[in-house]
């Protein structure tokens, strides 16, 4: 499970929102408006996992998005929100899912993160019980295969370039939607 965090504690965002509310003393009000930032930065981190994971990774944004789920847990002190922690989990994906061909010399040619990759001589692509997959066998026998995977999508959430991006935009988009709440609740809207 890979967990990103998003909170409120910008002092520079936090001072602005201030110097705004100066003459607002709704203390429920600007609550609700946290929980809302909170959970939009949350929404958009989810819409954007499969992109920035793509990035990386030989794996297309909608087939990622097939393999992953997330749940969004507030945090905070007594009534008050004051961070999100997004879970992100999946299983493991397989690996015919990721950019994979044939080698020449027998094998599959199999490439999973993108600058690296290589071959499994043993390994083949075939369609079994009604599934289109590598596979490699298992002991002696005809009938005994293994079925390959790649990383599970909470994995590749953890790679270090993955998670910056997703830690960053998703602060981004909390600061933006901070401000456009105050905002709202400074005219009325």
């Amino acid at each position: 499970m890979s967990e990103i965090y998003i909170r409120d504690d910008s002092s520079q965002s936090l001072d602005r929102i201030i110097a705004l509310l100066s003459g607002i003393g709704n203390s429920a009000g600007m609550q609700k408006a946290v929980n809302a930032a909170l959970r939009r930065a949350a929404a958009s981190g989810r819409a954007k996992a499969g992109q920035f994971v793509a990035e990386r990774y030989t794996i297309s944004a909608s087939t990622f998005k097939k393999y992953f789920e997330s749940d969004d847990e507030f945090e905070g002190i007594g009534d008050t929100t004051d961070s999100l922690k997004v879970k992100f989990r999946g299983s493991v994906i397989p690996l015919i899912e990721f950019q994979t061909s044939y080698s020449k010399g027998g094998g599959v040619n199999v490439k999973v993160k993108k600058g690296g990759g290589g071959t499994l001589t043993h390994a083949f692509i075939a369609d079994w019980n009604g599934r289109h997959d590598i596979y490699e066998r298992v002991g002696k026998g005809k009938g005994k295969l293994r079925k390959l995977y790649g990383p599970s999508a909470a994995h590749m959430l953890e790679d270090s370039g993955v998670n910056e991006k997703m830690q960053k935009h998703m602060q981004d988009v909390f600061d933006q939607r901070m401000e456009h709440e105050v905002n709202r609740m400074l005219n009325g809207w």
